[in-house]
């Protein structure tokens, strides 16, 4: 690329480094963050992954899997009468609890099935959970018929006994709402339960949202359109996403109704919020040009971050201090990624593409991002037309692979460093090792090659690198040094 001696040197305004391991050859990226590893799961996953006490994952599609958090399949388990937009959930034990189309089933943690309940040749609709309680016993709501043996909303213990179930035929109405992707909310000791065909007071048949004690009485019910996700928050709040292009602030003490302003008016929406330890919450809109917007308790909203692709549901670290969002070039099949942001500011800190596979086919997001418990792990599932996998995402500086824990590898010391003829990077190697140093935009595409993959001898080493034509913008240098990378932003300014 040519220089322009016009051109003002760059300036940095932040510089961040970092080391992260890929397992199974695969490409690392660019950014504080990289795929670990990814496990195949056969038929279409179309639910979040559920994250166990001990940091292992368990998906549904055709099959039950549960991988541990290195990425070893524990166990694989054929379902009977199988259905891929179900969800799962692990409860404290390290139990595992699934769906079928005629039941509900508990694995223990080695794979052997403990129990079935809730049996109905008929069929089991299960429209939201099965979700593990902060008591310890699994909720469900089941919206087969009544007719037919349905059960409603239902509570049963960790050894498959029916503690109660809310039985009413309105909860059918449910098969004609969106499919069976939600957890089961729980907030200040109550299950808060969204659907179509919601029995409301007065008997109506509309949809909405029902409180329950733990025991099974109802505390209030709401009726709202076209309920979807309701995420509870801290402070006796929560969140309702609603169709077309709404949200809700839900009272959790009265079921009392605070409507959302969003402005500028989004296309399309998320159908969950991801709530913050703050009581913040978090949405994904299209346009992209307003794409994350920040929603306030009382009811206010602001767009956090635009432009960064079309976004999906996005989730935060348990500690508040990293929002993870998929994201798309387009609505239509099209690269999609991971995107890391900093939830007050709304700055990229990462975006890691899922690679398209080797007959062209791009992975398309199809389940909420779920963080592992500390917070150094994200996981997400994705498919293409005909396979399925779930990815698992590394973040900050320390890596598990295998019984190995990589800790802090940073002795590679990159620096960025402005000066007038161009930008220095500079770099220690501990000891000789194949270098590379690349550049890549805040959607994980490779703009420029600094050093292309060069033996390298211990010690300090440097390089300048003019930035030519790339435009104005916040961009990820990345040094890889054999098995050590370390990264940095960089903003270009002209």
């Amino acid at each position: 690329m040519s220089s322009t001696s016009t051109i003002p040197p760059p300036v940095i305004l932040a510089l961040t480094a970092t080391t992260l391991f890929l397992a199974f050859g695969m490409p690392a990226s660019a950014g504080n963050a990289s795929i670990a590893w990814r496990v195949e799961v056969d038929g279409r996953i179309e639910a979040p992954v559920a994250v166990g006490p001990d940091g292992e994952i368990a998906v549904q599609g055709f099959e039950l899997v549960v991988i541990e958090p290195d990425g070893t399949v524990r166990w694989r388990q054929d379902l009977p009468v199988p259905s891929s937009d179900r969800m799962c959930a692990i409860d404290g034990q390290g139990r595992i609890y699934a769906s079928t189309m005629n039941d509900l089933r508990a694995y223990a943690a080695d794979g052997s099935l403990l129990w079935t309940a809730l049996d109905n040749p008929a069929g089991f609709e299960p429209f939201a959970g099965p979700t593990v309680g902060p008591d310890g016993n699994v909720y469900v709501l089941d919206v087969e018929p009544q007719a037919s043996g349905g059960r409603g909303f239902v509570s049963v213990t960790p050894g498959g006994d029916v503690r109660w179930s809310h039985e009413h035929e309105n909860w059918a109405l449910a098969q004609m709402g969106e499919a069976r992707r939600r957890d089961i909310g729980f907030a200040d000791g109550l299950a808060l339960v969204s659907s179509p065909g919601i029995p409301c007071e007065g008997g109506c048949l509309g949809s909405g949202v029902m409180a329950f004690t733990l025991d099974g009485d109802v505390v209030w019910s709401t009726e709202t359109a076209s309920p979807h996700w309701v995420t509870p928050g801290p402070a006796g709040k929560a969140y309702l996403a609603r169709d077309p292009i709404a949200y809700d602030v839900l009272d959790t003490d009265d079921g009392a109704v605070t409507p959302v302003a969003l402005s500028p008016q989004p296309l399309l929406t998320a159908k969950r919020v991801a709530v913050a330890p703050d009581g913040t919450g978090y949405v994904g809109t299209t346009p992209s040009s307003a794409g994350i917007r920040r929603l306030d308790p009382s009811g206010d909203s602001t767009v956090l971050a635009g432009d960064i692709g079309v976004p999906g549901a996005p989730a935060i670290s348990p500690d508040g201090s990293v929002l993870v969002v998929p994201t798309a070039e387009s609505i239509l099949p099209s690269l999609n990624s991971l995107t890391g942001l900093d939830p007050e500011s709304g700055d990229v800190l990462w975006s890691v593409p899922l690679p398209p596979e080797d007959d062209g086919d791009y992975p398309i997001v199809t389940g909420m991002p779920r963080f592992s418990a500390d917070g150094h792990r994200v996981f997400l599932s994705a498919a293409t037309f005909d396979r399925s996998w779930v990815y698992a995402f590394a973040l900050q500086t320390t890596v598990g692979v295998g019984d190995e824990i990589l800790g802090d590898l940073t002795g590679l010391d990159l620096r960025v460093l402005p000066g007038g003829s161009g930008t220095r990077f500079r770099f220690d190697l501990p000891a000789a090792a194949p270098v590379t140093l690349e550049i890549y935009d805040l959607r994980g595409r490779q703009v420029a090659e600094v050093i292309g993959r060069t033996s390298m001898s211990a010690g300090e080493h440097s390089r300048t690198w003019d930035a030519g034509q790339l435009a104005s913008g916040m961009y990820l240098v990345r040094l890889q040094a054999g098995q050590r990378s370390a990264t940095a932003k960089l903003t270009l300014v002209r």
